[in-house]
């Protein structure tokens, strides 16, 4: 229906308001939201690890690319992981939980999955 809309006010049809603003699949940059660079820049590094010695990339996304990567075998993040996850990352929501809840959190109780394990 947002396309529908958006093609009658284009068409110059008078509606209470002047554009559409698409929210129905979590695509936040359509709502105008910038980029988280941050995640994107570590994914880059974790993805391409010849990018660490580019001077673009600050330090605490080297540092936190580097912290993922240690978890994965052959420092790879193509490789398959054991079947609770990467244990860094396990050990970072435990963490997080910790703080957050202040509960106890045990990273071997906390299995990270893609859904086909």
């Amino acid at each position: 229906r947002s396309q529908e809309l958006e093609k009658e006010i284009q068409s110059g049809e008078k509606k209470n308001f002047d554009h559409v603003v698409k929210c129905n699949i979590g695509d936040c940059h359509a709502t105008g939201q910038k980029p988280i660079t941050f995640l994107r820049q570590v994914i880059a590094l974790c993805s391409y690890p010849a990018l660490f010695d580019d001077p673009q990339f600050p330090e605490d996304v080297k540092a936190r690319a580097r912290h993922i990567l240690s978890g994965c075998a052959g420092k790879s993040v193509g490789s398959y992981s054991i079947s609770t996850g990467v244990e860094p990352i396990r050990h970072d929501i435990a963490k997080y939980i910790e703080t957050r809840d202040t509960i106890p959190s045990n990273p071997n109780n906390i299995f990270l999955s893609n859904g086909a394990s």
